[in-house]
């Protein structure tokens, strides 16, 4: 299992490759579970580089390029606009169940990417997030 961090910016595809190609030794033989961390995380604009503060780590969108998997079950996706969510998915292995859980979602990355609000909620539960986090809390809730 891989916590994030396979990269010092995510936007620099050479990272992705050298994590992989470095690694191969040890991995070759072994499935990989990973999420993304924030240094895996580009700018808005994955075609600019950006200036490596974490300010500036909002998009996960490179993670595709270099994370493949067959999603068994239904993923989440932001409803009012349908899109997907990245590094977050569970699966069986065995009688085993995983589930992975991206927690790199700045206020920056609901608003500008996903167009969803990052705000708390004072109806019923006055501590609990109704953005991106509500999304997640609910799909996880139903994979369970």
């Amino acid at each position: 299992m891989n916590t994030g961090d396979q990269t010092q910016n995510g936007n620099r595809l050479n990272e992705w490759l050298a994590y992989y190609r470095d690694s191969d030794n040890f991995y070759r033989n072994i499935e990989q579970m990973f999420t993304i961390g924030n240094n895996d995380l580009c700018s808005e604009d994955p075609k600019v580089l950006g200036t490596g503060e974490d300010a500036n780590k909002i998009n996960p969108e490179n993670i595709n390029f270099f994370f493949t998997f067959e999603f068994p079950y239904e993923i989440p996706t932001v409803s009012s606009n349908g899109k997907y969510i990245p590094s977050v998915y569970s699966f069986i292995y065995g009688d085993t169940y995983f589930l992975c859980m991206n927690s790199e979602f700045t206020s920056d990355t609901q608003r500008l990417l996903y167009e969803v609000a990052d705000n708390y909620s004072v109806d019923n539960d006055p501590t609990g997030p109704t953005g991106i986090y509500s999304i997640i809390k609910q799909w996880c809730v139903n994979d369970l």
